[in-house]
């Protein structure tokens, strides 16, 4: 497997556009050097403007194809990276493959969402003498599709992490829980959102006032580097954002 260089030299002039395929500057005034951002979860909007040609394109045809290369592929890590875009009040998600044949280079979309935490159950009563064991029947769906449908056990400060039959991924979630707590059967259901702001949360169990509650949402910034938007300098160099050394850059955009 081909390394990419931690620093592309691009030129700043804007390539032109035909449809989908562009035959890059030939008139170039100058080159501008872009440090590599290995955020997991990239906008479009936070890339330089040949780069985000390219990605705009991509998503609004499903494709870009250049005779001359594609700059995305070095500005950020498309291996491992999503696209998001904001549709009114939902994110949508987007996996990157990049292909080349006939020397057309070639960056197709795949709508996909990244992948997040499974949901844990914790039992904290508020009633300190309560050490009854629980039968829950646990239902959680993530974007409509269901991924937990079944009982669970939980003793007193016990902690059940819920795999589902399939994989966690960012977005809405919704769970009902009922149970029998002190002889009557209690049901409650809660609704919450995982991006790349909001981790995934732990659902309290308790016996007042909700059945549930969510216990440890909180919004994360530079955790495992996916919280900061890429954001560069005039001279390309990485001002936010995680590098290829895995390192997170915090600082003030020399705009």
């Amino acid at each position: 497997m081909k390394r990419r260089n931690l620093l592309t030299a691009v030129p700043m002039a804007t390539a032109a556009l035909a449809g989908c395929l562009s035959t890059n500057n030939e008139d170039n005034t100058g080159e501008v050097t872009y440090e590599q951002c290995t955020n997991r979860v990239v906008s479009p909007d936070d890339l330089p403007e040949l780069a985000k040609d390219e990605a705009n394109t991509a998503i609004e045809t499903g494709k870009y194809e250049s005779e001359s290369g594609l700059l995305l592929p070095d500005v950020i890590d498309v291996g491992n990276a999503f696209l998001s875009v904001n549709d009114d009040d939902d994110t949508v998600y987007y996996e990157m493959v990049v292909t080349e044949q006939e020397n057309i280079k070639r960056l197709e979309l795949e709508k996909s969402a990244p992948s997040a935490n499974p949901v844990s159950m914790v039992m904290g009563m508020e009633n300190p003498d309560y050490n009854e064991r629980i039968e829950a029947y646990v239902y959680i769906e993530n974007e409509g599709e269901a991924l937990v449908d079944e009982p669970v056990t939980l003793d007193p400060d016990e902690r059940v992490r819920l795999n589902g039959n399939r994989e966690y991924r960012y977005g809405k979630y919704r769970a009902k829980i009922t149970a029998e707590i002190d002889g009557s059967e209690v049901s409650d259901e809660i609704e919450w959102t995982v991006s790349n702001h909001i981790m995934q949360p732990e659902l309290y169990i308790s016996d007042a006032p909700e059945l549930i509650t969510i216990y440890s949402t909180e919004e994360y910034r530079h955790s495992e580097g996916f919280g900061s938007a890429c954001r560069r300098s005039d001279t390309g160099e990485l001002v936010a954002g995680q590098n290829r050394s895995g390192e997170i850059v915090d600082g003030p955009s020399e705009s």
